[in-house]
């Protein structure tokens, strides 16, 4: 299997957005194995492009990294025009080099990190922040193969059918996207990988939260949160 991918970053610099287009290529042989998921991979870089923020933009998140004081609005903005930003970027970049991208996997914007814990509410935390809005991380990490033409096994799975979506709480679908879905031996089914290393904690929370709500005609999920950290702990839910 070989899929083209974009890397989006952009740092606590605030300086700009940075896209890395890479090949990687498995050994699909060994995903009909008994161990699927242990597959030889190559990674190839293909070209990196960089998109300096406008200064009125990069005024704003600066202002916003660990502020005092900041408007939910302007939060809640900033979110969503950080999202086109690096929509934008990554459609730049894949126009030039002439490449179709199969995946897309963007960190987000810290907009705050604490990485000593300390006492919250009662509770004792460690936490950062990248802001992304769920909608943006469907659109682009997602829906290229959901909603595109592809059939099984690079496309052709229906999210509005989807048990892990439609399900009572989280877990099966947080376990999915963390850990992606292994080749099957002998069969002919989706294949997905995970994004255990690509999206953090709240995006997940964020990704969860709208897929139920645009796939499911069920009520939102409550403690999405403990969902994602049992996942990012080891427990593999039953799918």
């Amino acid at each position: 299997m070989s899929m083209i991918i974009a890397g989006v970053m952009s740092g606590t610099s605030a300086d700009g957005i940075n896209v890395a287009l890479v090949r990687v290529a498995s050994d699909e042989a060994l995903a009909s194995g008994p161990s699927p998921h242990k597959q030889r991979a190559d990674f190839t870089l293909i070209a990196h492009e960089e998109y300096p923020f406008p200064a009125p933009i990069r005024r704003a998140i600066l202002g916003m990294m660990n502020a005092e004081l900041a408007r939910v609005a302007d939060l809640a903005r900033l979110n969503f025009l950080l999202g086109e930003l690096y929509a934008e970027a990554v459609a730049k970049t894949a126009r030039k080099h002439r490449v179709k991208l199969d995946l897309v996997g963007c960190h987000g914007q810290t907009l705050y990190h604490q990485g000593e814990a300390g006492r919250f509410l009662g509770r004792k935390l460690a936490v950062t922040w990248q802001t992304g809005e769920g909608a943006v991380i469907y659109a682009s990490a997602c829906a290229g193969c959901h909603q595109g033409p592809r059939a099984v096994p690079y496309g052709g799975i229906d999210l509005a059918l989807s048990s892990a979506i439609s399900g009572p709480n989280a877990d099966n679908l947080v376990n999915v996207v963390l850990n992606g879905l292994p080749a099957a031996a002998g069969a002919r089914s989706g294949i997905m990988p995970g994004f255990a290393a690509t999206l953090n904690d709240r995006q997940l929370v964020a990704l969860a939260n709208y897929l139920r709500g645009r796939f499911s005609d069920k009520g939102q999920w409550q403690d999405v949160d403990k969902s994602v950290r049992d996942g990012r702990s080891g427990r593999r839910p039953v799918i």
